[in-house]
């Protein structure tokens, strides 16, 4: 998967992230904010979140950025390959499926509807860029119910609760405009075979 640019119409804007010590500084300080620690539970220390960010950009397969709304920090998103994630057996995916997850940085930018605003606009900047991607998808936390209103509210259906390493999610899936979802949810280990071939 190459990097992902997000081109994201005014005011927002997104920064790749890279892994220098300033960005592991800043998002030490905004995960450990409570809201954040409750719901990602990874308020490390700033030299581990510079860690997370190089080991990111040296495997390829998530690619963390930074948004902005009017110029103000927003959110911290990951955008990664679901065919490399947890969540892989539980969708018959395709190559360019991606998977994203959200983390809001300025509590004083909640509760007016900035969150959907700009998932709309994130889902269609990647459908965009990634002509034979068909899902886009989301597993928040089961408890984390504002990111749940959030995903239903842009159009993405939750498909079922599975157990991951770190976490019970709820997996939610939107597909590309124009396509109905039907025939797709099968089970990767039921056609293994045909998505190794898909992996190669």
């Amino acid at each position: 998967m190459k990097p992902p640019t997000l081109e994201l119409p005014a005011p927002w804007s997104a920064h790749r992230l890279t892994g220098s010590p300033d960005e592991g500084a800043s998002l030490s300080h905004w995960m450990n904010q409570p809201y954040l620690r409750e719901t990602w539970d990874q308020g490390w220390p700033p030299e581990r979140w510079t860690a997370e960010l190089r080991r990111h950009r040296a495997q390829g397969h998530t690619h963390p950025f930074l948004i902005r709304h009017e110029r103000r920090e927003f959110a911290y998103i990951e955008v990664y390959r679901l065919l490399d994630s947890p969540i892989a057996p539980f969708y018959r995916w395709t190559p360019d499926d991606l998977g994203f997850h959200i983390a809001v940085l300025n509590p004083g930018l909640t509760g007016r509807g900035l969150g959907v605003t700009f998932v709309k606009h994130m889902r269609e900047a990647l459908f965009r860029q990634y002509p034979g991607m068909r899902h886009l998808a989301g597993e928040p936390e089961v408890t984390n119910h504002p990111c749940r209103k959030m995903l239903e509210r842009v159009g993405l259906r939750q498909f079922k609760i599975v157990e991951l390493p770190h976490k019970k999610a709820a997996l939610y899936i939107g597909d590309r405009p124009g396509d109905t979802g039907t025939g797709t949810a099968t089970p990767r280990h039921r056609e293994s075979e045909a998505l190794h071939s898909a992996e190669v």
